[in-house]
C-alpha cells in the first residue's frame, strides 16, 4: 500500500510541475513594426523583438500583436507609422504596453571622403641617345 502511495504522491507531483510550466510566463520585450489601428482592436506588424537580454524573438517577426494595457491610446495616435514598443508580451498574441515611441528614420550615412587625387604623372623619359653617324663611303 506504501507503494501506491508513493507513486501516486510522485504522479501526482510531475503532474503539477507539468502543468504549471505549460502557460509560458510574460516575456519583457521590445519590438520595432507598424501600428495598424483596426475597430476592434490595435495591433503592432512586428518587424523586430528582442528579449531583456537582447536577443532576437523569431517567433514574433512577421506577427501581428495585439496592442494592451495603459498605453493603449498613445499607440492608436502613431497608427500608420513604425514605433518601438516595450513591454510584456503573453502567449506571442499581444503586447501589454509600458512605452512606446515612433520609431526614427534612420540618418542617411555621410557620403565616403572623396578619393586622393592621382599621383603626379611620371616624368617622361630621357630623350634617346643620338644615332650613329653613317658610315664613310670609300
Amino acid at each position: 500500500m506504501k507503494k501506491v502511495f508513493a507513486f501516486v504522491g510522485i504522479l501526482a507531483l510531475v503532474l503539477a510541475f507539468t502543468a504549471t510550466s505549460a502557460f509560458a510566463a510574460d516575456l519583457k520585450a521590445s519590438v520595432t513594426g507598424k501600428v495598424t489601428k483596426g475597430e476592434k482592436s490595435t495591433t503592432i506588424k512586428v518587424d523586430t523583438a528582442k528579449g531583456e537580454d537582447g536577443k532576437d524573438i523569431a517567433d514574433l517577426k512577421g506577427k501581428d500583436i495585439e496592442v494592451k494595457g495603459d498605453k493603449l491610446a498613445d499607440v492608436q495616435k502613431l497608427a500608420g507609422k513604425d514605433v518601438t514598443a516595450k513591454g510584456a508580451v503573453t502567449d506571442n498574441a499581444s503586447i501589454n504596453v509600458t512605452s512606446v515611441e515612433e520609431k526614427k528614420a534612420e540618418a542617411a550615412k555621410p557620403a565616403a571622403p572623396a578619393a586622393k587625387p592621382a599621383a603626379p604623372a611620371a616624368k617622361p623619359a630621357a630623350p634617346a641617345a643620338k644615332p650613329a653617324a653613317p658610315a664613310a663611303k670609300k
